[in-house]
């Protein structure tokens, strides 16, 4: 995949129009959207006033599309990223060669975003659809985000995992969030979902994971909305030790080595989202630690 600068495609995702994409962009009839879209959250160094941070990202997988007659004709993609608080819209365009209709699955990092911010992430195929049809569900594929927070390297007490989720008609939500670094030495979390009209109906559960390594960095978790109704989902940290200097889970360092226990850690809380659960189930809240690994083939843009 080659990709075209982030203004090529903003002002074609603006306002559909193909004469808006780069010259010599194929045109020609639309394809169907991508087959399925995922994604985690990534922590990248950063250094300021001579201070060593960890800044929130975004990596984000897609399949091509399902039947063998789109995979074939597809060009490119459109991946858009937006931040309704911050009124943040970017994107990249990806041009590829025609004629292939093998199953691919492909990988973007998106690096250095808002901390603790809520982003929508759409993936399109290209040719693109009719602009009358572009925000009609069967014409890309999303997810949504709450990423975490920017946190001093090495400091647990301020880390906050970036939770990612996707939500099904059928009441299911898929949730999945960043393991912390392993030194960290953080295994237990509490996964919490929310009526935020009654709270009585909330759940509540605690989940285990593996220490991170490099081939498990997520712990996968399903939810079950029974009903109808606006949520949200929140991750903590399980610190029973939280007020215990020298043993506490959630530290950070005030003065020079000098450890300080905070109350708590690892939260991250996604806005305000309605669920129009239309068939819902009955199954228990279920969760595994399966790791990132795709079977198909990968291929990094």
């Amino acid at each position: 995949l080659s990709c075209c600068n982030s203004k090529d495609c903003i002002d074609f995702y603006r306002s559909f129009n193909k004469s808006q994409l780069p010259q010599g962009f194929p045109t020609s009839t639309s394809v169907e959207s991508p087959n399925n879209i995922s994604g985690n959250g990534i922590d990248s160094p950063y250094v300021s006033n001579k201070n060593n941070y960890m800044y929130p990202g975004l990596s984000i997988r897609w399949e091509s599309p399902y039947s063998d007659i789109s995979k074939e004709h597809c060009n490119g993609y459109l991946l858009v990223w937006y931040n309704g608080t911050a009124s943040e819209t970017k994107c990249r365009l990806f041009e590829m060669q025609t004629g292939n209709t093998r199953k691919l699955t492909y990988q973007y990092n998106i690096k250095y975003i808002y901390p603790s911010s809520s982003y929508t992430v759409r993936v399109y195929s290209m040719p693109p659809v009719d602009p009358i049809k572009k925000d009609e569900d069967k014409a890309f594929v999303s997810m949504n985000v709450m990423t975490g927070a920017a946190y001093h390297a090495g400091f647990p007490g301020e880390w906050a995992p970036s939770l990612a989720y996707k939500t099904f008609s059928n009441g299911t939500i898929n949730l999945n969030f960043a393991l912390p670094p392993a030194d960290f030495n953080i295994t237990q979390f509490y996964v919490y979902l929310t009526d935020i009209n009654n709270e009585n109906q909330s759940f509540e559960k605690l989940y285990t994971a593996e220490l991170r390594t490099q081939q498990n960095t997520q712990l996968f978790v399903t939810l079950i909305a029974r009903y109808r109704a606006t949520y949200t989902i929140a991750v903590w940290v399980k610190d029973d030790l939280h007020k215990q200097e020298g043993v506490c889970k959630c530290w950070i360092i005030e003065d020079i080595d000098r450890r300080t226990c905070k109350n708590a850690c690892g939260g991250t809380t996604t806005q305000r989202f309605y669920f129009n659960v239309t068939d819902p189930q009955t199954t228990e809240a279920v969760v595994s630690t399966t790791t990132t690994t795709t079977t198909t083939t990968t291929t990094t843009v």
